[in-house]
């Protein structure tokens, strides 16, 4: 899954992994809650929804310091917490098994 991209900032887009076809269900799904860049994602267990905490919003006097859970079933972004420091950087993260969403 991406999240934003030049000039839709608030694109979704489901990528296939080795170049096959992406399910129509997974075609057209819903816009991020605001424009984004930088952000940190992953899912935080195998076969959950991704999460996508941080990043910048274009134009925006602030950075925001949400995190994003998507849900597949009502094809939504719901809210789901706050990071400790926002960040105009992209942020160094990673999945880890135990841990899940670990970011710098």
């Amino acid at each position: 899954m991406v999240v934003g991209g030049n000039p839709d900032y608030d694109l979704v887009e489901v990528i296939s992994l080795d170049g096959g076809s992406v399910p129509s269900c997974m075609s057209n799904l819903k816009a991020f809650p605001h424009s984004v860049g930088g952000a940190a994602g992953a899912s935080i267990s195998p076969g959950d929804s991704p999460m996508v905490c941080g990043g910048y919003t274009f134009g925006a006097e602030a950075t925001p310091n949400l995190c994003y859970k998507y849900n597949f079933h009502r094809d939504t972004w719901e809210g789901r917490g706050r990071i400790q420091a926002a960040s105009i950087d992209s942020f160094g993260h990673d999945y880890h098994k135990d841990w899940g969403l670990v970011i710098r």
